[in-house]
């Protein structure tokens, strides 16, 4: 019964697509556009291809590329390093690196063991303490905003993966990795 509907279906479009194709070139062939290149060649116009009222109404004004207002002297000059301004709450030292989140308090065991064999400097913890759904890979905790992006940055430049990221965690670390 579906096949018979797909068929059907599918000729109708075949035969509409063909229809609108035809169409198409019939207007291009015989419309307005064949007209105005006979008319550029010299050739007389017939009825039905002269163009639309509105078409010998509308005077078509080529118009000059204007360039931009704005002065290079007038943009400020850009900075090289984006400089860095840190709020209030940056300060706090509530910031922690994390390297990684994974399911299972093993698994982070064992990436955690792994990282601070990669780096010597890392002092790996794993967060939280107890259950969870997920257990947090933290490279340095209760840090200020700017020394937490510091150790990021010689974390990935150690190896640690690109994406290990500064956060703010909500309690003490615990479950040091030994």
């Amino acid at each position: 019964m579906h096949n018979r509907k797909t068929l059907a279906l599918i000729s109708v479009l075949a035969v509409a697509t063909v229809a609108l194709i035809f169409g198409l070139r019939a207007t291009f062939m015989t419309g307005t556009v064949a007209g105005k290149a006979d008319e550029a060649r010299g050739l007389p116009l017939r009825a039905d291809e002269k163009p639309s009222p509105i078409a010998e109404s509308v005077d078509i004004v080529k118009r000059k590329r204007v360039p931009n207002p704005v002065s290079p002297e007038d943009t400020p000059p850009k900075r090289s390093e984006p400089e860095r301004k840190y709020a209030s709450s940056d300060a706090a030292p509530d910031w922690s690196v994390v390297a990684a989140t994974l399911i299972s308090v093993e698994s982070a065991q064992r990436r955690a063991q792994t990282l601070k064999e990669q780096w010597s400097d890392c002092a790996c913890t794993i967060f939280p303490k107890g259950e969870s759904e997920h257990y947090f890979v933290v490279v340095g905790s209760n840090l200020n905003r700017g020394a937490a992006d510091q150790l990021r940055d010689r974390a990935t430049a150690a190896g640690f993966p690109p994406d290990t990221y500064v956060t703010k965690l909500s309690a003490r670390l615990s479950a040091k990795v030994e």
